[in-house]
């Protein structure tokens, strides 16, 4: 579902549509034309709270609007007004008519904490472009979105004695983005035939969750430069929850799924879509070292943690350059042999492929895919 905010210009009326995700409205009432007059618009989204988890992420909660806020720019004098919303209560301002302006619309900012955005502090495009906004911003039912369109309200140049339902509508539609990236795990199995002394063990899926994961990105591009660092402070969960560096409670919620806990073998594989959410990583897999020292720049991967025996193991997935709104889908994950000791080091204890996947990337809205195997 596309997700996107529409603007509808009507004669003598205001109204609005709302359709799947994010939409904005607009219209001048009835009255004489004048040149240079002012529009009144009003701007609408609407949609339903939904409560959704890692296991049963629902499209509803995806494009869940909670609160809203419109910013119009013009280029001559910056902001030229602003209106903030929740998700039943429509934005009205006035514009020029025949000037041109850029809109902008952010969706389920937060007004608190670190990453809070207050609307009244803005007062040119690339203030609000280039605010910092945290992953534990977004939370399952209220993803940040973002997005921008160009609009010139038009005059309405027509015959006050005419009948004033004669008029065709203009419409603009501003598309939102969420700014997360999601990633699916859609199954996990095992196959140990070629290694009998691995299939008598029994093996306990524990848990999932990404690793590597960027702590912030600005609202006009998928990173925030200057929170980028060689230092493990511009990242959420380096090396694995084991070594107790899970930054906070909201990370834990979004990119993991630790109490599993369910043994699978040959015939019964662990059949659960699990979804995760992330900010961009551009990494690309072949410039991951892995290096564990000083800090370099890593792959988002997606940990399989698992239990043989007594004896933990992890398998990686490299999920590959990650933009915002696009679905990383991991499918035919199968577990060939011994993993690592170590989430974050590729260290096999014997030779041969330890597990195997294949990577889907789409974007959110379903216009294209790649797929990557391993």
């Amino acid at each position: 579902m596309k997700s996107y905010i529409r603007t509808v210009l009507l004669a003598a009326a205001l109204v609005a549509a709302a359709s799947c995700a994010k939409p904005l409205s607009s219209v001048p009432t009835h009255r004489t034309v004048v040149e240079g007059e002012r529009v009144t618009l009003s701007f609408s989204a609407l949609d339903g709270l939904r409560a959704t988890k890692l296991t049963g992420v629902s499209e509803a909660n995806e494009t869940n609007i909670a609160r809203w806020a419109v910013f119009a720019f013009e280029d001559a004098t910056g902001l030229v007004s602003y209106g903030t919303s929740s998700s039943s209560a429509p934005i009205n301002m006035t514009l020029i008519a025949e000037h041109d302006y850029t809109i902008y619309a952010v969706v389920n900012y937060p007004t608190s904490g670190i990453g809070a955005l207050d609307p009244s502090a803005i007062s040119t495009a690339s203030d609000l472009t280039n605010k910092v906004s945290y992953l534990t911003d977004n939370t399952y039912n209220r993803l940040l979105m973002f997005g921008s369109t160009t609009l010139t309200p038009a005059r309405l140049d027509y015959d006050p004695e005419d009948a004033p339902g004669t008029y065709t509508p203009e419409s603009v539609t501003i598309n939102v983005q969420r700014m997360v990236s999601r990633v699916d795990v859609v199954k996990v199995a095992v196959d140990f035939s070629a290694k009998p002394h691995l299939a008598a063990k029994t093996f306990t899926l524990k848990g999932l969750y990404l690793t590597n994961v960027y702590r912030t990105a600005r609202y006009g591009s998928d990173y925030a430069f200057s929170e980028l660092s060689a230092t493990r402070t511009a990242w959420y969960n380096t090396g694995g929850w084991h070594r107790g560096e899970s930054a906070d409670a909201g990370i834990d919620a979004l990119a993991s799924n630790t109490g599993i806990n369910v043994v699978i073998d040959g015939s019964t594989p662990y059949n659960v879509k699990n979804s995760f959410y992330a900010y961009p990583n551009a990494t690309p897999i072949g410039s991951d070292t892995h290096a564990m020292g000083s800090w370099y720049c890593r792959c988002t991967r997606i940990i399989i943690e698992a239990d043989m025996d007594g004896t933990v193991m992890y398998y990686q997935v490299n999920v590959p350059s990650m933009e915002r709104n696009h679905i990383y889908s991991v499918s035919n994950i199968v577990i060939k042999g011994l993993g690592s000791k170590d989430p974050e080091v590729v260290d096999y204890y014997e030779d041969g492929e330890s597990v195997s996947y294949s990577i889907e990337t789409s974007d959110w809205d379903g216009d294209y895919s790649v797929t990557e195997e391993s």
